[in-house]
């Protein structure tokens, strides 16, 4: 199943779009790669609810800038594509909050403070 899935967070100024990469082989895993970024008021929080591990820097800009790396084993591309589109991301803002969740599976709840 998913070896893990590894969230990389930076604080620059980039324009708002999320986008997906395409499926890769990398040695015996599948991996693809989401991007994205959401304005940040200056001051504001950032909260993040992941189960695999989290890098995250800072930067000059008001801006949350995201890449999530999706991985797991499959026999094939098309099961993998399958595995991989189990792990979900939902960017919220409320106020100041800037939130982050990724879930492998299932629904994506409200992520807690």
């Amino acid at each position: 199943m998913f070896s893990r899935c590894l969230v990389s967070l930076t604080i620059v100024l980039s324009a708002y779009a999320a986008e997906e990469t395409k499926v890769t082989r990398a040695g015996s895993f599948w991996i693809q790669t989401i991007t994205g970024s959401e304005p940040a008021p200056a001051g504001g929080r950032l909260q993040i609810s992941t189960q695999g591990s989290v890098t995250l820097r800072g930067g000059p800009d008001n801006q949350v800038q995201y890449t999530v790396t999706r991985r797991s084993k499959a026999k094939n591309e098309a099961e993998a594509k399958q595995l991989l589109q189990q792990v979900k991301l939902k960017l919220t803002r409320r106020g100041d909050l800037t939130s982050i969740t990724i879930a492998i599976g299932g629904r994506i709840g409200e992520a807690r403070s």
